[in-house]
């Protein structure tokens, strides 16, 4: 699978394809973060038939399925100490000030034309998209007090960091760990 990622935050895209499927498989995450309750009607600015199309699924990280696995965080008991978030109520949308609430709006599109099993495949991802984005914005949640305190300086160091690791691990020689608290 192949994937290309653009991040121009708070605008971030992403698209997946596999090779072996030329053009008859694709899917991609197009996103926009916004400092709101969900309230944007059309975020991304679909038009025409895309937006005709769109089905709105609100994802609510706190009280939505899946529930957590055994060992990943539950926003529901989890508290962010330096960060001064959580536990989240069944309410916390509504009740959280305006400054601590942050919508990620996402438009997932699928197209996987491969006969005879195209709606299965698109259904699938679709399920498994939503299973991931609860899973890794409940991560994010939990994370705060790693990042909080940070600088745009730290920021831009652990991108640097970042990038120097990625392109030992493609060059192929050893990549060095660094850990942040």
């Amino acid at each position: 699978m192949v994937e290309k990622s653009y991040n121009a935050y708070p605008h971030c895209y992403t698209s997946y394809h596999i090779n072996f499927f030329k053009s008859n498989f694709e899917f991609t995450v197009e996103s926009i973060h916004k400092a709101d309750r969900g309230t944007t009607e059309n975020a991304l600015e679909l038009k025409g038939k895309h937006l005709k199309k769109r089905q709105v699924v609100t994802i609510d990280i706190a009280n939505d399925s899946p529930k957590p696995k055994a060992g990943e965080p539950d926003p529901r008991t989890h508290t962010n100490e330096v960060a001064g978030t959580g536990p989240l109520g069944k309410h916390w949308i509504a009740e959280q000030p305006d400054n601590r609430v942050m919508t990620a709006y996402k438009v997932v599109t699928v197209r996987a034309n491969v006969w005879p099993i195209q709606s299965t495949i698109e259904a699938f991802i679709q399920k498994l998209m939503r299973e991931l984005l609860t899973t890794y914005h409940r991560k994010c949640f939990a994370w705060q007090d790693k990042w909080a305190s940070l600088t745009m300086k730290d920021v831009r160091d652990f991108e640097r960091e970042t990038a120097a690791q990625l392109q030992e691990l493609r060059s192929g020689t050893t990549v060095q760990q660094t850990q942040r608290v």
